[in-house]
């Protein structure tokens, strides 16, 4: 946090109101929103929208129902019995009080029937031509006043037309009522028909000269050019803390979930700090030469590098989340550009991908070829809606491009370190290991032929069974082919390794036991001398746990005939397996050297031989201490038969060829010495 809140750049001494102290030109090219003038014209168009009316169809109903019901009541007080005509009059007076004058009212009582409706006609259809154009309050007294024109058109006679303009007046109302929400929607599409006030500053151009006040837009620029001495940005500083406690509690979440072994192992967590520390400077550094010298060394920020060697050291999940955690950090560091997190991550994520399976170091070369490939595409995606300038964008392309291809190298040449250093086997480490030319591999072939045979189909069987249930099967082969190195030492002692007697028959079994178990220590010595990887040495020790050394135990129960043989003397000393893949070693080594010594090795025979094996380990204990399932269990004894049914299958017997005895010597030319 400490460098990406360290602003790095030169500052000049320049205030708003106050000559320059020297001219200034622009250190970069950039473009940027003038927030302050695009607001000032987004809310200048938005008052110039008016407020909106909408029409409001039921009010011209309620005033044309009112009209109806306004006749209805002169019908019935017509029709009113007991009462003089001038009671009549006053009777409607009282229940329209104040409305009509009382000529109006005698006129209507006054009017036949037929007549009536007539009147009654001519209102409503006065009525309606007004109310069907908006009519708001404000709008009403004006709108009454064109009543009588629209009364003298409607066809109804002169001495009508009174009356009736009378009753539309009263009965006229508002159309139209104030639209709230179309109102807003008309000032929100007004305010985004704005387009942004952008500045374009080219780098070298001039902003201002020595001795010339700086206005508003003179400040605006330096700031943005990140040439202006400011206090303290605690905003910044904070936004920061927070972005960077966030990415981390994610990065810290998926470990304690999903992998422990990282989470638990310092070792592990140091280097992953370390790459992250290194990773943070490097940013900040080429997010400091894009502002004081040009824009491309944004697109130089190794995240691509992060990315395989997390995946390589890690594995692809973690590196997806590091990837996002530093692709956070790129936004940081180059002022919260987060076009620059975009290309970033995706490119990662394509890195992430590109060496997730690779076997041979030569292959991150190719994997950084395509994420070049990647962050040029990432980065014309990105950039091609905002530039018109096509030779710069192409040019931030090929810098994307170099970064993709330079983060391959620096991987390649910082894994041997980083391996060494923090003891870490990756899978190249391990398939450089089972190159026959190996130097160890070769002494076993020569030395101890019979156990490197050994080894080799162990290996075979491993691999298959660590396929079967999901374990590191390169890891597997490569503790099968290195499983028995102790034998080296003595190798005639082991009887793949003897052309005809047996040693053990002339020595005691005590001795023999001493010489079989020390094998795993010797294994265990061989390979810290040759630096093999930890993970080959645990599969060394634990490639027979504390399983009993059987046919020696048993020729010393014998030879001491009723006497008690304590056990555990002809046991190995262990450990036990501690994973999926020392236990699978262990069942592939007992298996293997069972099956070589079967006269008829049937699938069947094979097949039972296998599941006997397996489970009289399981029943010893050894396998308490990994975490193999039963299901898994039975999936090895599946995969092992299969392999030892090809490699151990009855050949068909074919009947013998009559061979002409062969010279003792055949001599150049095609002579023989008979």
């Amino acid at each position: 946090m400490a460098i990406l809140s360290s602003d790095f750049i030169p500052k000049l001494d320049v205030a708003l109101g106050q000559p320059s102290p020297e001219t200034i030109k622009a250190n970069k090219s950039i473009q940027f929103e003038d927030v302050e003038q695009t607001e000032e014209q987004r809310e200048k168009a938005e008052e110039e929208v008016g407020l909106i009316y909408s029409y409001d169809v039921s009010a011209l109903d309620r005033s044309l129902s009112e009209i109806q019901d306004f006749f209805d009541q002169i019908r019935a007080i017509q029709l009113v019995e007991g009462i003089v005509f001038e009671e009549k009059v006053d009777l409607a007076k009282s229940r329209f009080p104040g409305l009509f004058s009382e000529e109006a009212l005698h006129y209507l009582l006054a009017l036949p029937s037929e007549k009536l409706k007539e009147v009654e006609a001519g209102a409503i259809e006065a009525a309606r031509r007004i109310m069907e154009e908006k009519i708001t309050s404000a709008d009403l007294p004006e709108q009454k006043n064109k009543v009588q024109g629209v009364v003298e058109s409607v066809p109804i006679s002169a001495d009508d037309a009174p009356v009736v303009t009378q009753i539309v007046k009263n009965y006229l109302r508002p159309t139209a009522y104030y639209d709230h929400e179309e109102t807003e929607k008309a000032r929100r599409e007004a305010r985004l028909s704005v387009s942004p006030v952008i500045i374009s500053v080219k780098k070298g151009e001039l902003i201002v000269q020595e001795g010339v006040i700086g206005d508003d837009r003179t400040m605006l620029i330096l700031e943005k050019l990140g040439l202006l001495q400011q206090s303290f940005d605690w905003k910044r500083a904070l936004s920061t803390f927070l972005l960077l406690a966030g990415g981390s509690a994610i990065l810290f979440i998926y470990m304690r979930k999903f992998n422990q072994e990282i989470y638990g192992s310092p070792r592990l967590l140091a280097l992953l700090a370390l790459v992250t520390i290194v990773f943070t400077a490097v940013a900040k550094l080429f997010a400091v030469l894009s502002d004081v010298h040009a824009s491309f060394w944004g697109y130089l920020i190794p995240v691509s590098a992060v990315a395989m060697l997390t995946t390589i050291l890690f594995e692809a999940r973690l590196s997806i989340i590091q990837v996002f955690f530093v692709s956070l950090i790129t936004g940081i560091a180059t002022g919260f550009d987060f076009s620059f997190v975009m290309v970033n991550f995706l490119g990662g994520i394509f890195a992430t991908y590109f060496v997730s399976q690779v076997s041979y170091r030569q292959e991150i070369m190719k994997g950084g070829v395509l994420t070049a490939l990647s962050l040029a595409y990432m980065i014309f995606a990105t950039n091609i809606p905002f530039t018109d300038n096509i030779p710069a964008l192409l040019y931030n392309m090929s810098m994307g491009g170099v970064n993709g291809v330079v983060g391959a190298i620096f991987t390649i040449g910082a894994l041997p370190f980083l391996e060494s250093t923090f003891g870490i086997t990756t899978g190249m480490s391990l398939v450089e290991l089972i190159n026959p030319n190996n130097p160890l591999l070769k002494k076993l072939l020569i030395q101890a032929p019979g156990t490197y045979n050994h080894s080799l189909i162990v290996g075979n069987l491993a691999e298959s069974a660590a396929e079967a249930i999901g374990a590191d099967s390169l890891l597997v082969r490569v503790g099968a082919y290195f499983h028995d190195i102790g034998k080296l030492k003595r190798p005639y002692f082991f009887s793949e390794n003897q052309l005809g007697e047996n040693v053990h028959d002339d020595i005691n079994p005590g001795l023999s036991r001493l010489v079989v178990i020390n094998h795993v220590k010797d294994g265990v010595e061989i390979a810290e001398k040759e630096r093999l990887p930890k993970v080959v040495i645990d599969c060394i020790q634990q490639h027979h746990g504390t399983s009993i050394i059987s046919y020696f135990y048993d020729r010393e129960k014998k030879l001491k005939n009723k006497e008690i043989v304590d056990e555990q003397t002809f046991r190995y000393p262990g450990r036990k397996p501690q994973t999926k893949e020392a236990a699978i070693l262990m069942l592939a080594d007992a298996v293997e050297a069972t099956a070589r010594s079967l006269s008829s090795p049937t699938p069947n025979h094979l097949q039972q031989m296998t599941r006997d094996i397996i489970y009289n380990r399981l029943a010893d204990g050894q396998l308490d201490e990994c975490n193999l399932t039963l299901r898994e269990i039975n999936k090895i004894v599946s995969a092992f038969s299969q392999v030892l049914v090809s490699i151990y299958h009855v050949r068909v017997k074919y009947p013998e060829e009559t061979l002409k005895p062969a010279p003792k010597r055949i001599v150049a030319g095609g002579n023989t010495d008979k």
